[in-house]
């Protein structure tokens, strides 16, 4: 399913991509950017990360970025980030198709409401020169409540981890318990479909 998601062959709206502190979901989200820059012009809103460091090992060439990492606050861009900012109304005047990107929504929400990011997504899913808007968000910056809203919102939202649930023998009654792995990364898909059905998988990243 994961391949199936970064090589476009399924293309759903809204994709979170949830990593936290012990695994990062970085790489995933530089390898969806690859492929949509192929053939699509990407905006990508930086918050988190160095546009240089960024773009350092990745091959993208149609990619417009917007600096919030270096010029949080917008002044020297000349887009202010009030408390009103919207990434819609930033790319209300698009032509074609083109992807969104956010690196990540953690540092936006210092600045703006949870509520208000919701809302702007939607309106990013509702806008018909956009075709997908992949996100990028650190769990550990998020308060659970804003995870849950952002999960319900997205068409597909992929969760990180490096834990697996093992057999433990052990004990009076065999149970199943989490394994922490260091060299293990694992990709934990949810995917609602247009039809309503719900489909999982869980695959191992190399």
């Amino acid at each position: 399913m994961l391949l199936k998601l970064v090589n476009q062959a399924e293309k759903p709206g809204l994709i979170l991509i949830e990593d936290s502190l012990k695994v990062s979901g970085t790489r995933l989200f530089q390898a969806f950017l690859a492929n949509q820059s192929k053939d699509t012009t990407v905006h990508l809103f930086l918050f988190e990360n160095n546009p240089k460091d960024f773009l350092t090992d990745l091959e993208c060439d149609n990619v417009i970025i917007y600096d919030f990492y270096t010029d949080p606050l917008g002044w020297n861009c000349g887009k202010i980030m009030l408390p009103t900012f919207s990434f819609s109304k930033h790319l209300h005047d698009l032509t074609d198709q083109n992807v969104v990107a956010i690196d990540s929504v953690g540092m936006y929400l210092i600045n703006h409401s949870a509520s208000l990011l919701c809302r702007d997504l939607h309106k990013l899913q509702m806008n018909q020169t956009i075709k997908q808007c992949v996100v990028l968000v650190h769990c550990d910056e998020i308060l659970p409540e804003v995870k849950t809203s952002l999960q319900y919102l997205s068409n597909v939202f992929l969760s990180l981890t490096n834990e697996e649930m093992e057999v433990d023998k052990s004990k009076s009654k065999t149970a199943l318990v989490r394994k922490w792995r260091e060299n293990i990364l694992i990709c934990k898909t949810t995917f609602k479909k247009f039809n309503g059905k719900l489909i999982f998988s869980d695959e191992e990243i190399k």
